[in-house]
């Protein structure tokens, strides 16, 4: 699953709607974007942007090559903007035309949608982009990786493999850190998934495994990875969801005990937490009941490999292995760092999102 097409997926996962916005966020700073531009959307693109009034500044890169092409033009109150490109010797290379919107659902983003093309209007590109919680000081840059293996044995037998996975570009041992941890966890993933796929010749199967990202930044970084996998003639898809989050300024994989006080109840009020979200969430539907909630709860609380962090809060993820069918994916919880202020260690990575 492409990191670029999931800014939604908070719909998908609480089932809830929206009234579309067409406007524009007119948040300050810099937002950042990431998407396709091109044919069959094969190049991937990331872009930073500063909004002052109708001004546009900022730079975007090819994931593939890494070095910046400087941006500027202007954008209208309904979002509509032009920009102009231009390499590191000062000419002109380019011209972006497009809309900025705003988000179209309950937890979507912001998007960027038009074309680009050379600045005398030939070559057209289409381009779609969609906000990205980056938010690197440095020269830091997260990108996708990938990989591909395929060992088809007869009609049912062998494999299908497809992984993409984050990767840091950028200089510090930390960063080769991350790298290192996140290779090591999607290898492990995909080698046993090739062997749950192999044991039985006549019987092998598919994984697709994909990512997105709720925070990175100089400090953290906090990845969801699902695993779309079913074996060669099943009805339907099993999904199951990882979280890694990783302190990048210590670097080290986080666990609860890093980021809340010790012995401070925390797991208590982040289970009521859950209870109380996921008791809406399921309002007025047979199943779950309050009694097999409880339970998801107890379960998933305290797994140090079922949270992440967004700029709205705490996330608790239960994915379809506790509330199925078992491709449904996930359900999350949102906790706001202010009903979790007593809690959160005033020395941890968390500490920030409270002051």
């Amino acid at each position: 699953m492409p990191v670029f097409v999931v800014a939604c997926l908070f719909a998908f996962a609480n089932a809830r709607s929206a009234a579309v916005s067409q406007m524009p966020s007119a948040r300050a700073g810099v937002m950042s974007f990431r998407g396709t531009m091109g044919a069959a959307g094969k190049t991937a693109i990331q872009m930073r942007l500063r909004r002052e009034g109708d001004k546009l500044t900022g730079s975007y890169f090819y994931e593939s090559v890494g070095k910046d092409l400087s941006l500027r033009g202007t954008i209208t109150a309904a979002g509509d903007f032009i920009l102009q490109e231009f390499d590191p010797s000062g000419a002109q290379t380019g011209l972006f035309k497009g809309r900025w919107s705003g988000p179209k659902c309950d937890d979507c983003v912001d998007s960027l949608i038009g074309k680009w093309t050379r600045p005398d209007g030939t070559r057209a590109l289409e381009f779609t982009l969609n906000e990205f919680p980056v938010y690197f000081n440095g020269d830091a840059r997260l990108v996708s990786k990938s990989l591909k293996e395929s060992k088809r044995q007869g009609k049912w037998g062998g494999y299908e493999i497809s992984a993409e996975y984050p990767q840091l570009l950028g200089a510090g041992a930390n960063i080769q850190s991350f790298d290192r941890e996140v290779l090591a966890l999607v290898s492990k993933d995909v080698a046993d998934y090739r062997k749950t796929f192999t044991e039985d010749a006549g019987q092998g199967g598919e994984l697709d495994l994909g990512y997105y990202v709720l925070w990175a930044d100089d400090s953290l970084v906090s990845v969801d990875f699902n695993d779309y996998h079913f074996f060669f003639g099943a009805g339907e898809h099993d999904a199951a969801s990882t979280t890694f989050n990783y302190d990048l300024a210590r670097g080290r994989a986080l666990k609860l005990a890093d980021v809340f006080k010790p012995s401070s109840g925390y797991l208590k009020i982040i289970s009521d937490a859950c209870n109380r979200e996921l008791r809406k969430q399921f309002e007025g539907e047979s199943f779950p009941d309050a009694g097999r909630i409880a339970e998801s709860v107890e379960s998933v609380v305290g797994d140090d490999k079922k949270w992440l962090v967004t700029k709205d809060g705490f996330v608790v993820v239960f994915d379809s292995t506790e509330f199925p069918p078992a491709g449904a994916g996930e359900h999350q919880v949102v906790i706001p760092f202010a009903a979790l202020k007593d809690v959160i260690r005033p020395d941890g990575p968390l500490a920030r999102f409270v002051k």
